[in-house]
């Protein structure tokens, strides 16, 4: 299964929208407003990042895999991610 970097992309995008309306459901749906009010906002930043980091993570790859950056670079960024 050969997927487009397109494709994988809008796949993303659709989980990452399906994610912040179950969260923003779930908060909704809370006995306790307050708590919502507080932990909503910090959790769709968190998801966010998370989203930003996966996607620039896939650029990053597409680009070393089309030979537009090189493989060393690659390396060294997920060499200091990891740590």
């Amino acid at each position: 299964m050969n997927l487009s970097i397109e494709t994988v992309f809008i796949a993303a995008l659709i989980i990452y929208a399906l994610l912040l309306g179950a969260v923003s459901f779930f908060y909704t749906r809370s006995g306790d407003q307050r708590t919502a009010q507080e932990n909503l906002p910090k959790t769709i930043k968190h998801i966010t990042e998370g989203f930003v980091a996966i996607v620039i993570f896939l650029l990053v790859f597409y680009l070393a895999i089309n030979g537009i950056m090189p493989k060393d670079v690659l390396i060294t960024l997920v060499s200091v991610f990891a740590t």
